[in-house]
């Protein structure tokens, strides 16, 4: 029986990173403009030396109660090219049951 939770467990797992990666690898291809419109002003933007752009976005999440509580930071980054389109992505640290505006193609 151990073994059949343990393996539920795992394909749940999955299964909720493969919902990130779609939501957020959904945004490759559109443009800075269209980024901006649904994730908001990124908390940090950085310029690379080719002209293209790195824009940050962070959200705190954790478990609360009246005994203190663990806080993470979830960051999620969208790499522009010089063109405005985007074409590379990273998040780490990000819960899997969170919401993550998707690009509707």
């Amino acid at each position: 029986m151990l073994k059949y939770i343990v393996l539920f467990a795992i394909l749940a797992f999955i299964a909720g990173c493969s919902t990130i990666d779609k939501d957020i690898g959904s945004w490759v291809d559109s443009t800075k403009t269209e980024l901006i419109s649904a994730w908001g002003v990124p908390d940090a933007e950085a310029k690379l030396e080719n002209g293209a752009q790195v824009l940050t976005y962070r959200r705190q999440w954790g478990s609360f109660n009246q005994y203190g509580g663990i806080q993470r930071c979830c960051t999620v980054t969208f790499t522009v090219s010089p063109e405005g389109k985007v074409y590379r992505w990273h998040y780490s640290n990000c819960p899997i049951y969170d919401y993550y505006p998707r690009y509707g193609k």
